[in-house]
């Protein structure tokens, strides 16, 4: 059985955290950035509610946190790990 735990929408597509078989599993597409300017391979989002999202499911199934930044360079979203001023998700 499988349980949406948290989802976001754009209108076309969803982006969902799944709990199946008592496991944490991401559900939409994912897309590597390349971007020929920097050479960039990191996951690219296109909002930041996606990132987020997938930044939550990377800390509910391995409990390290990454948060999410704007790339002028890239022109798109992508995650890089916490830092000791990024807010805590302990309480979320």
């Amino acid at each position: 059985m499988e349980t949406i735990h948290k989802s976001v929408k754009d209108g076309q597509t969803t982006w969902s955290i799944i709990i199946k078989n008592n496991k944490y599993h991401f559900k939409g597409s994912l897309n590597r950035c390349n971007c020929g300017w920097t050479g960039c391979e990191k996951l690219r989002f296109a909002y930041a509610e996606v990132a987020d999202l997938y930044s939550r499911y990377q800390f509910k199934k391995y409990g390290h946190q990454l948060t999410e930044y704007w790339s002028d360079n890239c022109n798109c979203y992508h995650l890089r790990t916490s830092r000791h001023d990024d807010a805590l998700w302990k309480g979320r």
